[in-house]
């Protein structure tokens, strides 16, 4: 009669081959892994260095006074008023503002009539012509930055 044996049986000399093998997969995978954890602790480590500066604050605000401007709006005659106010970032320009007021305000109006009631008749549209205007006035105003632009009054017709 012959019996199944229900392990089969290695050859003496393939045991330890097999050892090995499975001995090398298991280091290679700790490895690999340790490498990955470590590195990307190096990576976490730059980019929290990174972001450890403090973004510019605003430190003054200066109003720009209210504007009334047509919209681009070709259909129908549209129009917008809206009262800005801009936060600077270098107090050194306080004292000068008065003198920039117009130039800036220029920059406001040309800007704003540029839009249509359906661009700017959402939240998106708004915050999108926000941050147009914060690059435009940036570049007007010489020796500091818009950080902000904030809307005081808003209506559209």
């Amino acid at each position: 009669m012959i019996r199944a044996d229900p392990m089969p049986r290695l050859r003496p000399g393939r045991l330890p081959i097999v050892v090995l093998l499975v001995a090398c997969f298991i280091s290679a995978g700790l490895a690999g892994g340790a490498t990955y954890f470590i590195a990307g602790r190096g990576r976490k480590a730059k980019a929290a260095k990174k972001t450890k500066k403090p973004p510019p604050k605003v430190t003054f605000t200066h109003t720009l006074g209210e504007v009334l401007v047509n919209l681009a709006d070709t259909d129908q005659q549209r129009f917008c008023k809206a009262t800005i106010v801009v936060g600077v970032d270098n107090i050194k320009l306080k004292d000068g503002m008065e003198d920039k007021t117009p130039i800036l305000r220029d920059v406001v109006i040309t800007e704003l009539s540029r839009h249509t009631l359906a661009e700017l008749h959402n939240p998106e549209g708004v915050e999108a012509l926000k941050n147009d205007l914060r690059i435009k006035l940036s570049k007007a105003l010489e020796g500091g930055n818009v950080l902000q632009v904030y809307l005081d009054g808003f209506v559209m017709q």
